[in-house]
């Protein structure tokens, strides 16, 4: 996956996490609708301007939406983890989930 397919992907995600259209997207991040779209298709790379604009609109860093292991929402990720970390996270998140709040 070239780094346009990363960011196209991440901005998809983001779109979805935040539950916006594509004109509602645009228009947070205060981007022409159009150049959105075209981005969201995958028939224009953006520019680089336009990139950093998104990014700094949802709160990232470019750099952060160029990581194919981008969630929004969560810390950035700059490597995939491996196996065996994803099971002690899973474990840790059910840990947490069974302390008594008080």
């Amino acid at each position: 996956m070239n780094s346009f397919e990363v960011f196209r992907s991440n901005v998809i995600k983001l779109i979805e996490h935040k539950d916006y259209t594509v004109a509602g997207a645009a228009r947070e991040w205060k981007i022409p609708p159009k150049t959105l779209e075209v981005l969201v298709k995958g028939l224009q790379c953006p520019t680089l301007n336009t990139a950093d604009k998104i990014a700094e609109a949802s709160g990232y860093q470019l750099w952060q939406m160029l990581t194919p292991a981008f969630v929004p929402g969560q810390a950035p990720v700059i490597r995939d983890i491996t196996s065996s970390e994803s099971v002690f996270y899973k474990k840790l998140a059910d840990l947490v989930k069974e302390i008594p709040i008080r």
